[in-house]
């Protein structure tokens, strides 16, 4: 009890759809690649951005942050309850700056 299709009927052959959606990949792929490139901006490559920009500051920390800092840890050792002391300890480290 199988089905006949006739030949002239309105379907789209595996083939046809499997070529389609390909087409259609390889197509939005590069239209976002050049869409990509094209709102990079100036062109100019990281090597050359970043050594047009000045060099930070040191990073390192200096001696008298790093004895508030051991000294701050001590005191939150000690007294983990010592809000003051973990603010502090939080403000002298600034992990975001």
């Amino acid at each position: 009890m199988e089905k006949k299709i006739k030949p002239d009927s309105k379907m789209v052959k595996k083939e046809t759809m499997w070529m389609v959606a390909s087409i259609a990949l390889v197509v939005g792929f590069l239209g976002g690649v050049v869409f990509g490139v094209y709102k990079s901006g100036t062109g100019t490559s990281v090597q050359e951005s970043m050594l047009s920009q000045p060099a930070e500051k040191e990073q390192g920390a200096s001696v008298e942050s790093t004895a508030q800092i051991f000294e701050l840890e001590k005191r939150t050792s000690e007294s983990p309850d010592n809000v003051a002391a973990w603010i502090d300890l939080g403000h002298i480290i600034k992990p975001w700056s």
